[in-house]
């Protein structure tokens, strides 16, 4: 088996940022020491975002580099008549366009097609998901029983988990059960909402435990640990005749809760570790991950179509094409991506507020 177990586990990274989204949305936006009037002017207590305010924000985090990414997919696409694609093709010009327009308005995370999904820079279907939590974020807010205690927990995996086993007897009852129905249940936004909301509930848990302290890194170790032991036996374990269904219970329901485990315990380690995680270069690579995500997908395809049904990459020209794309991620962040969030954020906003675009 070796270390494919990492790699698996590295194709849940979308989960564990889906959790630490909702985690570092509600520090920003959550306030509970504040108090929030009411249409009335009393306070009920509940805290509330200026949607106005919130959009223009998350609008101007996420758009700018989203839509570069398919621009880009869409030139190369002209260019070598979708010969760089890794996704599978549209059936006609039409079917095409439409798909783009869908992903265009970051919509393609609802429609169950794979060539919606993946032919138009597939990574963009977490960008769709996302755009769904921001919409319910506001309202998710509000909701006083996600307090982050043991109960909001045990409930808010209660109802995923009616809800997974509702969509999972609709594809059996209808005929659709097989890879595609499976795989569009690991990005449908509706099941995805539960990362994001356990990473709610983890940011109002840390808020609550004013008691628990900072560690030197020891619980950072024993939470990678667990994490790493169990990505070892999801592998080892994997039943063949059922690798899509068996990932999908893994990423919900086992995942998630680790990755929460691990973000709550770095959110309170001031061990070398996290030090080390703070420094300028790892942050300013950390705001360039974003561009590197939505832009990785059409270099690969390029490099593969270039390279041919036969071809491989020497480690050596590997290792130059990622540190490329690093590099590219870079500059896109510094001089495309950051610039362009402040203005839009003090057109649509309230002013060039860098804290509102966090």
């Amino acid at each position: 088996m070796g270390a494919k177990f990492l790699f698996d586990l590295g194709g849940h990274g979308v989960t564990l940022f889906f959790v630490l989204s909702g985690f570092v949305l509600t520090w920003r936006y959550d306030a509970p020491w504040r108090e929030h009037a009411g249409p009335n002017g009393a306070s009920d207590g509940a805290p509330r975002v200026d949607v106005a305010a919130f959009t223009a924000a998350r609008f101007a985090r996420i758009a700018p580099v989203y839509w570069l990414s398919l621009a880009l997919t869409l030139l190369a696409y002209l260019a070598t008549g979708a010969g760089v694609a890794l996704g599978p093709p549209p059936a006609d010009a039409a079917e095409g366009a439409a798909g783009l327009v869908v992903n265009a308005l970051a919509l393609q995370a609802w429609v169950p097609s794979e060539h919606v999904q993946q032919f138009w820079n597939a990574p963009g279907w977490s960008i769709s998901a996302e755009f769904f939590f921001y919409a319910c974020f506001p309202w998710l807010l509000r909701q006083r029983w996600l307090s982050g205690s043991a109960v909001s927990f045990a409930l808010v995996m209660l109802v995923f988990s009616v809800l997974l086993g509702l969509y999972l007897a609709v594809l059996w009852a209808s005929g659709l059960w097989g890879a595609t129905g499976l795989a569009f249940a690991a990005r449908v936004p509706l099941l995805g909402l539960l990362p994001f909301v356990v990473g709610m509930l983890c940011c109002r848990l840390l808020r609550r435990k004013t008691h628990w302290r900072h560690h030197q890194g020891g619980w950072t170790l024993l939470a990678l640990a667990l994490l790493t032991a169990s990505a070892w036996a999801a592998d080892a374990w994997a039943p063949p005749q059922a690798v899509l269904l068996h990932m999908l219970l893994v990423s919900y329901g086992v995942y998630v809760p680790l990755f929460a485990l691990l973000i709550v315990c770095l959110a309170l380690d001031n061990g070398p570790l996290a030090r080390g995680l703070r420094s300028p270069v790892l942050v300013l690579l950390g705001n360039a991950s974003y561009a590197l995500y939505l832009l990785h997908w059409l270099p690969l395809g390029v490099a593969l179509w270039w390279l041919g049904p036969e071809g491989a990459a020497p480690l050596a020209g590997v290792l130059a094409g990622v540190a490329g794309l690093v590099a590219l991620s870079v500059l896109v962040y510094r001089w495309f991506e950051a610039p362009l969030r402040l203005h839009l954020v003090a057109t649509l906003g309230r002013g060039p507020n860098v804290s509102q675009v966090a």
